[in-house]
């Protein structure tokens, strides 16, 4: 041997030839050994010639030590692996032979058999009952499963044999409109088939107390079951979404939205309006004639051969070229051009 600081491989074969633990010691246990501050300033012959007995005794007492280390290693290892495959410790295991797994919401049971041990019986189908009522299973246990189980035990593998009924989700809530949300700007046509382009609908008027809506409210799913027999209250659906806005009524029982008051319905991201002034661009063949219950602002021009109508006032920005009609006021900010041609500027009928 050399003169040299003692090596692994060294302590390796002087334990391995004296086979003091009655095991082979592994890596670990040796390089333990190794950081031992005796070792750091001792040579192999001398640890053989006058330091093996006081180091021999040292390694025996920790050897010993070490078998206890190994030990809760590994019980620590069965844990890992036992949680792992969802088995529990071993103290979770009923009479050592079987172990339950259950899914978070404890709609799911799962059994897992687990190899008998020496003096140990396999588990009957009245031992797996007694576990069942222990843990206060009484619902959707699967008994063939169980039997089945119990003829042909598979050992440390997941088997349902209980199962809950997860309660269902209701419809949600709808809203039934009666007026149309989206123009079709759809031409109406007369009693001979004919389409008028310039009556395109493009204003849906309604009155004071008109229906606008229709709310059903959602419903309540299909209830479920626990593992322990205990009702489970059906899911819900949405509310519907939408509510009453300017110029509108919701009725007592919350099931309805009436208009208020004249004017032009808008559903406004769930939020139902009745306008009564409306802002048009230009008055044209965009849009047809206008027929309005209220007021009336054109930003932009009044297009020739296009009418424009309206209970209340009229505003327009830019020119006349049409023909206007108000119950109230009629204010021309850019004039009007007439038939003739000839042009009437500001005016105020």
């Amino acid at each position: 041997m050399n003169d040299g600081k003692v090596t692994y491989r060294e302590l390796e074969l002087y334990l391995k030839k004296r086979n003091y633990f009655g095991m082979r010691p592994d890596k670990e246990f040796i390089r333990s050994q190794l950081e031992d501050p005796y070792l750091s300033g001792i040579t192999f012959d001398g640890l053989l010639r006058e330091g093996w007995k006081v180091y021999l005794q040292k390694m025996l007492e920790r050897g010993s030590q070490w078998e206890e280390i190994r030990k809760e290693k590994k019980k620590e290892q069965a844990n890992i692996r036992a949680l792992f495959y969802g088995m529990g410790s071993a103290n979770d295991r009923e009479d050592g032979r079987g172990s339950f797994v259950e899914t978070d919401d404890g709609m799911e049971l799962k059994l897992i058999l687990h190899r008998p041990g020496p003096g140990e019986k396999r588990l009957t189908e009245n031992d797996i009952w007694k576990m069942l009522i222990k843990k206060g299973v009484t619902y959707g246990v699967k008994e063939s499963y169980i039997r089945r189980l119990v003829e042909r035990p598979i050992y440390e593998k997941r088997f349902r044999i209980a199962q809950g009924e997860r309660p269902e989700a209701g419809e949600d809530g709808k809203v039934v409109y009666h007026f149309n949300k989206d123009f079709s700007m759809a031409p109406k046509i007369d009693a001979d088939g004919k389409a008028d382009y310039k009556s395109l609908d493009y204003v849906k008027n309604v009155n004071k107390g008109d229906l606008l809506c229709e709310i059903i409210p959602p419903t309540r799913g299909k209830e479920g079951r626990g593992l322990d027999g205990s009702i489970i209250p059906g899911i819900e659906g949405k509310g519907a979404d939408v509510s009453a806005g300017m110029n509108t009524l919701l009725s007592a029982d919350k099931k309805r939205i009436y208009a208020s008051c004249e004017g032009f319905p808008v559903d406004e991201d769930g939020v139902i309006h009745v306008c009564k002034y409306l802002q048009l661009e230009n008055v044209g063949a965009t849009t047809g004639n206008i027929d309005f219950i209220g007021s009336v602002y054109v930003k932009g021009d009044v297009q020739s051969g296009f009418k424009v109508s309206a209970t209340d006032d009229i505003i327009v920005d830019g020119l006349v070229e049409g023909s206007l009609e108000a119950g109230g006021n009629i204010i021309l900010r850019n004039g009007m051009k007439g038939p003739d041609g000839n042009r009437f500027r500001r005016a105020r009928i």
